[in-house]
This record gives structure tokens, C-alpha cells and sequence, in this order.
């Protein structure tokens, strides 16, 4: 891939837009493109489809579902997708057709095992959900070659964007991230396409509640991540981000004035202990769990 641009000049010109909010640093960014550009990915899908957690490579599962389709040597197709079941079936591809090379299950009861279904997005969309699981679990146990030989998971809690899959198959050129108009947390029902953000979910909603304008927006949900001891540079688990989002609609809806919150008001200790209450729960399992 053509990367016409170096990559500080390129971290550069994504910090100084200021389009990419999450984006602190061009030491961050710059980090993004050196692993995107080791896969040969656009700088765009390293910024907004990888991140870090804990030294690990993290990816949208759509990334590795385009990767697989792109590389040349494997394909996959979708056996089931529902909202109880994904099953996908992976082949090698040569000279003389594809072959297959297992297939690969991933369950709501799994989901459940994993204490997955908490999470915001797995109750709203389970089935693309459970095949952002099924891609990359696959992905790891039949396409390891795909982007490179460094392993590769998706986030431990839920995808913060994942593509329900069209005839359950994205092709070559389909990319695993929004485009920049699709800001709302359903962009297209049809049967093609779902994305799902619940991050812009969460801005769309503070920023109706507190009546702001998306600066100021962007600063008071970074001041209740900062108040909830959840991270701020973009790495906030969409878990945690989806108790905030229900908790803002809930207030919303309930009449309370943004402006009257303080930190003895009991809707936000209530929010306050359903996190750290989360956080206890899944400090143990979160280590056990890895896909």
C-alpha cells in the first residue's frame, strides 16, 4: 500500500483536525500507524480499527473478517448468524480452489460464560455481536498470517464497531470502520449493514442533556470518565461506556438538569457504584478471557 504521507507528518495532521477526539498525542497515533502500516492497511483503519490493551494487539473484527478476504490465501463463509448462534467455516485458497480448514462456533451461552452480555451493544445486537467473536476467534486459530504474524484480539467487552454481516460475508474492499457521517448508534437497518458506536451514542445523548455544544460535550464526558476512574485517551471499555450511556438517557428522560448533578447527588453515586461494582466483578474474569 501507497502511504503518501510520513508517518509524524501523517499523526500530525489527525491530532491538529481535531475530527479524532481520542487522539491526545501524535506519540499515540504515530504508534496506531507504525502497527497499521506493519499490516498494510490504510492509515485511516489503524487509527479508528486498532488499539492497545495491555501490550496486545486489539483490532475490530472487521478488519480481520476484510483481512481474510483480502489476503489471497483464505476465505470464509457464514454457515449461521442469529441471535442465539454464529457458526463461520474457513477455507485456504491455491491454485486449485478453496479448501476447507474448520469451522468455527461462537454461542450466546458462551457469551454469557464469558460474562460478555452485559455489555450495551451485546443486548442491542447480538448477532453481530457473536460474529465479531466467531471472525476472531477464527481469524486467530486458521488465518494467523493474514496481517502479519503477531497475534491479534478483539476488545475483552464488547467491539465498539462491528458490521452485522451482509449475507454474513463483508468482501475484499469492505473496511471494519464507520465513515465519518455515520455518527448515530443505528446508521442503516437494512439487511446490508448495522454500525454500531455507542461511544457517539453517548456524545449524541450528553451533548442533547446538557444542551452544549460538542467541545464542551466532549469535556464534560471525559470529567465522569475522570470521576469514575475509567481511562480517558480513547481506551475506555464500551462496557462501561454503555452503563454511562443508559444512565444519561435514564436522566434525561427523569428531568434532571445536568447542571444540578453534583457528587452527593444520588443518580450519579448511583452510577458511580454500578461501575465499580462492574469493575470488582469482572477483575478476574477479564484475566481468564482471551479470544
Amino acid at each position: 500500500m501507497n502511504y503518501p504521507m510520513s508517518i509524524e507528518a501523517t499523526a500530525a495532521t489527525f491530532v491538529q483536525s481535531g475530527l479524532f477526539p481520542d487522539m491526545k498525542s501524535e506519540q499515540q497515533v504515530s504508534t496506531l500507524l507504525i502497527i497499521g502500516r506493519g499490516y498494510n492497511i490504510s492509515d485511516y483503519d489503524s487509527v479508528t480499527g486498532l488499539y492497545l490493551r495491555q501490550g496486545k494487539i486489539n483490532m475490530h473484527a472487521n478488519v480481520m473478517a476484510s483481512a481474510i478476504k483480502a489476503s489471497g490465501k483464505y476465505d470464509y463463509e457464514v454457515i449461521e448468524n442469529s441471535d442465539h448462534k454464529c457458526e463461520i467455516q474457513f477455507f485456504r485458497l491455491d491454485a486449485s480452489g478453496r479448501h476447507p480448514i474448520g469451522n468455527h462456533t461462537f454461542s450466546m451461552e458462551q457469551a454469557q460464560r464469558a460474562n460478555l452480555t452485559k455489555n450495551f451493544t451485546w443486548k442491542q445486537y447480538p448477532e453481530a455481536m457473536l460474529f465479531a467473536r466467531c471472525i476472531s476467534s477464527g481469524y486467530r486459530a486458521h488465518c494467523p498470517d493474514a496481517l502479519g504474524a503477531a497475534p491479534v484480539y478483539v476488545e475483552q467487552h464488547g467491539e465498539m464497531e462491528v458490521d452485522a454481516p451482509a449475507d454474513k460475508a463483508p468482501t475484499a474492499a469492505q473496511r471494519a470502520v464507520p465513515k465519518k457521517e455515520e455518527e448515530s448508534t443505528i446508521v442503516d437497518e437494512s439487511p446490508e449493514k448495522v454500525e454500531v458506536s455507542v461511544r457517539n451514542a453517548l456524545l449524541d445523548e450528553m451533548q442533547s442533556w446538557c444542551d452544549t455544544d460538542r467541545s464542551q460535550t466532549v469535556k464534560n464526558v471525559i470529567k465522569l470518565l475522570s470521576d469514575n476512574d475509567l481511562p480517558t485517551d480513547g481506551s475506555c471499555e464500551d462496557m462501561y461506556l454503555g452503563y454511562m450511556l443508559a444512565w444519561v438517557i435514564d436522566s434525561k428522560q427523569s428531568g434532571i438538569p445536568w447542571e444540578d448533578l453534583d457528587d452527593s447527588h444520588p443518580c450519579l453515586i448511583s452510577l458511580q457504584e454500578t461501575i465499580a461494582n462492574e469493575k470488582n466483578t469482572n477483575l478476574e474474569s477479564e484475566q481468564e478471557i482471551d479470544f
